[in-house]
């Protein structure tokens, strides 16, 4: 700390000096700053910032972080409340991923002087694999320039392999969960892993707090995490991506590294027995207790709810004229699933139990 209160008087005497004019601070990537320093950082940047207002300082910061750092220390700083998203759900985004992708390849192929079928390779195969990752397009690109072999088959092997300074990175993230949370870092990565798709937030904090003692969804509810967004970015930290109400582990890459770590010795706590099965049954445990909640001990689609399909049932003859006109399962009514021949239904019991959709 005092090292720390040297090094700010030395410049906020920088910043006073009347030669020195406008001064625009960049500070990239705070969030990866211990936590304490950052806090303290940023508390002292609020006030020479307050300060600037009423004196004749004259100094810019430009703070780029992810969300999580504003809304755990900046968001209550009144002179830190402006803020620019810049995530991959704006527009522009993936378009400007893919000119990265598309300059790198251009640049690489020219001086190694790849043909054109290599070079359209590495463009196809890195934008369908890209999944909104700057870091793992940038680090894949870096081990294909930096590789000798040049076959096809190699570039695969590059593209569908891990990079060793991207398995670095990904172990820095691990390490840096904190021991107090590890066991909830787990339980967040196995729900995680055995996911097809994003999970919607409320979807994960269910499948996160619902246990054996919970009779109700209400239950649930009490017992859920009230700020689930900051809980889980908190904890898993860039290892997860939140991008509006949907939550992922940040890339397939990840997946892969996390199962291969989990079989080595010494591995972290949040790591252990993270496999394929471990994983899914903890998302079906999950499922199969919300399902025992006792609001879904009456059918949902009840008769006097649900019209009777036999009455929908097109007309045929005796001579069954109807079935030998070749019926899909599109046509036969009796086969078509609740939420097509009842929407209504279905999104009311969805909007009433954010687990459902899931199931």
């Amino acid at each position: 700390m005092e090292s720390f209160s040297s090094l700010w008087n030395i410049f906020l005497g920088m910043v006073k000096d009347p030669k020195a004019g406008t001064l625009y601070i960049i500070l990239d990537a705070l969030d990866e700053c211990e936590k304490q320093s950052c806090k303290r950082l940023i508390a002292v940047i609020s006030e020479i910032l307050e300060e600037s207002v009423r004196s004749n300082t004259r100094v810019k910061f430009l703070i780029t972080s992810r969300p999580f750092l504003h809304e755990t220390y900046a968001r209550s700083k009144r002179a830190l409340q402006q803020q620019i998203s810049i995530d991959n759900g704006q527009t522009g985004y993936v378009e400007d991923l893919e000119r990265y992708i598309q300059q790198r390849v251009e640049e690489i192929s020219i001086n190694r002087k790849y043909p054109n079928h290599v070079r359209d390779y590495l463009l196809e195969t890195m934008r369908a694999k890209a999944d909104r990752t700057f870091l793992w397009i940038h680090m894949v690109l870096a081990s294909v320039e930096e590789s000798l072999l040049s076959s096809i088959s190699d570039f695969r092997g590059i593209i569908s392999s891990i990079p060793d300074e991207l398995a670095d990175t990904y172990m820095r993230y691990l390490s840096a969960i904190s021991s107090k949370h590890q066991d909830q870092a787990a339980h967040f990565i196995k729900l995680l892993l055995p996911s097809s798709r994003p999970l919607e937030l409320d979807e994960l904090n269910i499948a996160f707090t619902i246990k054996d003692s919970h009779s109700t969804t209400e239950d649930v509810e009490l017992d859920a995490q009230t700020a689930f967004s900051h809980t889980v970015q908190g904890i898993l930290g860039p290892l997860s991506r939140v991008h509006g109400s949907q939550i992922s582990l940040v890339h397939q890459s990840l997946k892969e590294f996390l199962l291969g770590t989990a079989e080595k010795p010494g591995s972290f706590c949040a790591t252990h027995a993270v496999n394929t099965k471990d994983s899914a049954l903890q998302m079906a445990s999950a499922c199969i207790q919300y399902l025992r909640l006792d609001d879904f001990g009456h059918d949902l689609f009840s008769s006097d709810v649900v019209p009777n399909l036999h009455d929908e049932l097109p007309v045929g003859d005796s001579g069954g004229t109807f079935w030998d006109e070749g019926p899909t399962l599109d046509s036969d009514l009796l086969f078509l699933d609740p939420d097509v021949l009842n929407p209504k239904i279905c999104d009311s019991i969805a909007s009433k139990h954010a687990f459902y959709c899931l199931l």
